[in-house]
């Protein structure tokens, strides 16, 4: 399973911080899981776009600023549209109801 971090870095003078926070939060529950953060890309929007498109899933961080990052924002709206499946990172740690 390969997963894609998604949230804000211009506006979030701690993004390094919540990205890795939420790296190592899927890490220890999924060990086997490929994870890609934007925040250790420093290339453009397009590179990271690219490496999306290869991913199972997106997880959105609950940082501030989530909703209303440009960014942010058209990554969920590309990954929408291409059948890559969006979710909170609250939403995806939760246990299965049944």
């Amino acid at each position: 399973m390969k997963i894609y971090l998604s949230g804000p870095i211009k506006n979030d003078p701690d993004y390094r911080l919540h990205f890795d926070q939420a790296e190592k939060i899927l890490k220890e529950k999924y060990p086997h899981y490929e994870i890609y953060s934007p925040a250790k890309l420093t290339d453009s929007l397009k590179r990271a776009l690219k490496i999306m498109l290869e991913c199972d899933c997106v997880i959105v961080l609950p940082s501030i600023g989530s909703y209303t990052s440009w960014r942010t924002i058209t990554e969920q709206l590309v990954a929408r549209e291409t059948g890559i499946s969006v979710w909170t990172l609250e939403e995806y740690l939760k246990p299965p109801p049944f």
